[in-house]
């Protein structure tokens, strides 16, 4: 099946049943293989001849995640919320551990810590964006003794992540019972873990470096870096 899942295309994909599926099949390379098909993957090749990403204003980085195609798909979403949950039962210290909510940040986790609550059977709900990339809860109180499990669709410095527990702490009158680890799909935090207590249980995790632009060794070796790579993909691959 693991060979099937590298061959796989997107309409392939999407003829699964994320309720059948086996996790031992999706593999780091299959995982790979699938962030491919929804442009959600980018390393840089090691060529200084080929361009680099910005991901930031001034920022330069030698890898790219980006998820956002992938869990506008209701089936790959669905696919990888059964993974991130099987991933997270199967660690003894969180296999029996109550979850009263799961919420997510605004835009891109929105969906996919839906799916994630499904699994669990657990209320949810997503913050929302607000100025300086805070994130605002205004989406009613969680109770004094409800479980809050946080999980995202991908942690890059953790800034969000940790925007979207400050705001559920500001939000609420009473303080916030997290659940002890954060959920991701994937990861390219250096620091693996939120709030400095919470371990992110990432299903994949990229060792990516960044480096402010004046000090990026791939801007001295003449690469171009692309600003909002998301949006010009065919300019890092070749691919429309």
């Amino acid at each position: 099946m693991s060979n099937r899942i590298l061959e796989i295309n997107k309409q392939g994909l999407r003829k699964l049943d994320p309720t059948a599926i086996d996790p031992a099949d999706f593999t780091p390379e299959a995982l790979d293989h699938i962030f491919g098909l929804y442009y959600a993957l980018w390393r840089h090749s090691g060529n200084p001849k080929d361009p680099h990403v910005e991901i930031s204003p001034d920022i330069c980085s030698n890898g790219f995640v980006n998820l956002r195609l992938l869990v506008c798909d209701p089936v790959a979403c669905g696919i990888m919320a059964k993974l991130v949950v099987h991933n997270l039962r199967k660690r003894p210290e969180y296999a029996t551990v109550n979850v009263d909510w799961v919420i997510g940040s605004d835009h891109t986790s929105a969906t996919f810590s839906y799916e994630v609550a499904k699994l669990l059977g657990a209320s949810h709900a997503f913050t929302e964006r607000g100025p300086d990339k805070s994130q605002i809860w205004r989406r009613g109180v969680i109770g004094q003794n409800e479980i809050v499990l946080q999980a995202e669709a991908l942690i890059s410095t953790g800034k969000t992540a940790k925007a979207v527990r400050q705001a559920l702490r500001a939000g609420n009158p009473h303080p916030i019972n997290f659940f002890p680890a954060v959920l991701a799909l994937a990861s390219r935090s250096n620091n693996h873990l939120i709030d400095g207590i919470y371990p992110i249980l990432g299903l994949r995790h990229y060792e990516m470096q960044t480096w402010e632009r004046a000090q990026c060794p791939l801007h001295q070796q003449g690469s171009v870096s692309i600003h909002e790579p998301q949006h010009r993909w065919h300019m890092l691959t070749g691919k429309s």
